[in-house]
């Protein structure tokens, strides 16, 4: 977004500029000029604020941006002094900074600021703020200052709260969706909850108390239904029967603390719920030749008002058409089985016996429990029915289940059966419509020797072994603003907010197009889901939202402020205009071949079970054909992304069209998936021959074009248009020169 030039600063510059740095080293303890060293590359102004022209060698500032990896880096200034006497200090530089008394050097700001021709120091630009991070003395009577970047956010660590026992209260992103209420005596279907998980702490109390990341109201505890999955492939679960939805948190002796909340729940674990076998069905209509069968999979869909039909129509003798559907990919329960029904929806209609023919319809049920098949007919009709559900027992004794077990196998037999009385003269027929089916079934821990003693029960390996729980609830909300955090730029200035101090409410981050409002709305589709109980630094998760978020993070080296860099969608608009005269050296070439990604395998939506990444896509640009037009081979330039954070905005398939800012995919085909000019360009100008910019107000992030002067007369740049938009990734800047890397957008 180009630093700002001070209206008298720009004045100074021109043909034959001189360009001094000075340099202010702050301390503790010292008040109005005590409060400095100040050193410079010339001498500037007089009496105890005059700046000693001490420094001996060339200064410079580096600072570089890595879109691939969304990461900033500035470099180390290193400055050698002569061991001079300071005016304000009456001492020389050497003993005034290596003073342990009074006044203390290390660790605090420093700052580098740009002065040309005989500006006054209201005047001044800041190149640089940092800490001085190292002093050393050598031999030659030289002061070596090493002045670094300030971070303000090194070694901080997250989560940084812990319960007694040593777990941390964790950290949740993202939109949560508990399932419906369900209990036993009114059971609810499990699809579509979205879940975090919640660590077990403690067993006290007859009770799991599981550590939440903030106070919550819809916070009802779940629990998986082992190796089942919606349509969607996220994982199914339950909501347990005791439904406590406020967190706690007065926990472990404290009184309405907000930091550490709990969700708690009793230690059976009791749960019920519907649940329609659906996972793998297959069907077989072997022998059913006198029938029209129809619409199969509307018995199995999640839509009980369709249906499937058989049509059967009876004749020439004795006969029956049988239609059987077989779930073989029953629900498997971890614990003690209560209750398991089938529920059989069906009619039928249009009944017609001819003769003395007898027209009956029939369901069968077949239940594979620990390797035995037991067929046993549930319903026999002789006329017409109306829609409804039949309850099948699979508990009952019939099916041999004593041992409360769920069937490893269900099939579900409709016939269409004809009985004749004498021969050749009787037929019949009947339509049978299948709506639904599905199970209903209530599981709990139980102990089989005193399931009334909790204290028993809390030592049951049932019990122990559980070690976390699941919650529907929202994650954390904005502490810079009002609302969920949803996106990954809104979590990423949250993590700065809350734990770091920066990005708050009182101070929006620069972007370096456009605002912090538009830029957050460009990413309104890459949603998350991060949770972590883990301690881990904020740094590396920061990086990670910025890899995954397909954007820079930096703190300016002018001011220290937080800045987020990306590219908009569009051609975004020129900061900086250079031509033929501003060019003293210059390159150009291409991205390698071998640093190209002209496909991704992308996995992400991290299960909150075991945190394996259940969902993959692949993405590549075949509308150009990209591979193909520079000779990539099959297993060549495709990387693996992991996503852990990003949930949604994914990004298509094709990302040969659309936007850049579409998703994830897109972003990073036109980062890295295809061939960019890449060019590093001395600047000779410190003012562009655009008047409302200027060159030695040039950051990172920033976007460049070139004058036709420059296509025209620079065979190398022939290829290019005036519309041909670079991004600034790297600076050197010296006292007098200005070298930058640009690479086309």
């Amino acid at each position: 977004m180009a630093l700002t030039l001070p209206a008298n600063y720009i004045s100074a510059l021109g043909q034959g500029f001189q360009e001094s740095w000075l340099v202010e080293i702050s301390n503790t303890g010292g008040s109005g000029t005590a409060a400095y060293i100040r050193i410079g590359t010339e001498e500037v102004g007089s009496g105890a604020s005059v700046y000693h022209p001490l420094i001996q060698n060339r200064m410079s500032v580096r600072e570089s941006i890595d879109l691939e990896k969304g990461t900033a880096k500035t470099g180390n200034i290193s400055i050698t002094c002569h061991d001079g006497t300071l005016a304000n200090h009456s001492q020389k530089l050497s003993k005034e900074i290596l003073n342990q008394g009074t006044r203390y050097y290390l660790n605090h700001t420093v700052t580098v600021k740009s002065k040309v021709g005989s500006i006054g120091s209201s005047d001044y630009l800041t190149i640089f703020t940092g800490r001085l991070k190292d002093v050393k003395l050598n031999s030659n009577h030289q002061v070596v200052l090493t002045i670094a970047s300030a971070t303000p956010i090194d070694f901080i660590k997250i989560p940084q709260y812990q319960s007694s026992s040593g777990n941390y209260f964790p950290i949740f992103y993202g939109t949560g969706t508990p399932t419906p209420a369900s209990t036993d005596a009114s059971k609810s279907f499990t699809d579509g909850g979205r879940m975090f998980p919640v660590e077990v702490d403690t067993l006290n109390d007859g009770q799991y108390n599981c550590l939440a990341h903030r106070a919550i109201t819809d916070g009802r505890l779940h629990y998986p239904i082992k190796d089942m999955f919606e349509s969607n492939g996220l994982p199914l679960f339950v909501p347990l029967e005791d439904i406590q939805n406020n967190s706690f948190d007065d926990y472990e002796g404290a009184t309405n603390d907000t930091n550490r909340n709990v969700l708690f729940t009793t230690l059976h674990l009791s749960r019920a719920y519907k649940l329609r076998p659906n996972r793998s069905v297959t069907t077989d209509t072997t022998g059913a030749t006198r029938s029209t069968i129809t619409n199969l999979a509307n018995f199995y869909d999640d839509d009980d008002t369709t249906f499937a039909s058989m049509d059967y129509v009876g004749g020439l003798g004795a006969n029956t058409d049988v239609l059987t559907f077989k779930f073989d990919n029953i629900v498997r329960e971890e614990h003690s089985i209560q209750e398991c029904k089938l529920k059989v929806k069906w009619e039928t209609s249009n009944h017609t016996e001819v003769g003395q023919g007898s027209i009956t319809s029939q369901l069968y049920v077949t239940a594979k429990i620990g390797g035995s098949s037991i067929r046993t007919l549930i319903q026999n009709e002789t006329g017409n029915r109306s829609a409804a559900y039949d309850t099948v027992d699979l508990l009952a004794s019939v099916f041999g289940n004593e041992n409360g077990q769920v069937p490893e196998e269900l099939i579900i037999e409709f016939n269409g059966k004809l009985q004749v009385q004498d021969a050749g003269s009787d037929t019949g027929s009947v339509d049978i419509d299948m709506y639904d089916a599905f199970l209903e079934i209530h599981t709990k821990i139980e102990d089989k020797n005193d399931d009334t003693n909790l204290n028993t029960l809390a030592n049951s390996n049932s019990v122990t072994s559980i070690k976390q729980l699941y919650t529907g609830a929202d994650g954390l909300t904005k502490s810079f603003d009002s609302g969920s955090v949803t996106n990954i730029v809104d979590m990423h200035r949250d993590l700065l907010s809350r734990f770091t101090g920066r990005g708050g409410s009182g101070e929006t981050p620069d972007i370096n197009t456009s605002n912090y409002s538009a830029f957050s709305t460009a990413r309104n589709s890459w949603t998350v889901q991060y949770w972590t109980s883990k301690e881990e630094e904020v740094m590396k998760l920061l990086e990670k939202a910025q890899f995954e978020g397909g954007f820079v993070f930096r703190f300016r080296t002018s001011n220290e402020k937080p800045q987020y860099i990306y590219i908009p969608n569009g051609t975004p608009t020129a900061d900086h205009t250079i031509g033929l005269e501003d060019i003293r050296t210059y390159d150009l070439s291409m991205t390698p071949i071998d640093k190209l990604i002209t496909k991704r395998v992308i996995k992400y939506q991290r299960s909150p079970i075991n945190d394996k990444h259940l969902l993959e896509q692949t993405s590549e640009d075949t509308t150009n054909s990209v591979r193909t037009n520079y000779n990539i081979q099959t297993n060549e330039n495709i990387a693996t992304d992991t996503l852990d954070i990003l949930v949604g905005g994914i990004g298509a398939t094709d990302t040969g069209s659309g936007n850049r800012n579409d998703g994830f995919a897109n972003y990073y085909r036109e980062i890295n998936g295809v061939p960019k000019l890449i060019t590093n360009i001395e600047i000779i100008n410190a003012q562009t021959s655009n008047a409302s910019n200027y060159f030695y107000g040039m950051e990172v992030g920033d976007f460049c074009t070139f004058e036709s002067s420059v296509i025209n007369n620079l065979p190398v740049f022939s290829g290019l248009s005036t519309t041909t938009v670079f991004i600034i990734t790297g600076i050197t800047r010296s006292p007098g020169s200005l070298k930058v890397a640009l690479r086309e957008i």
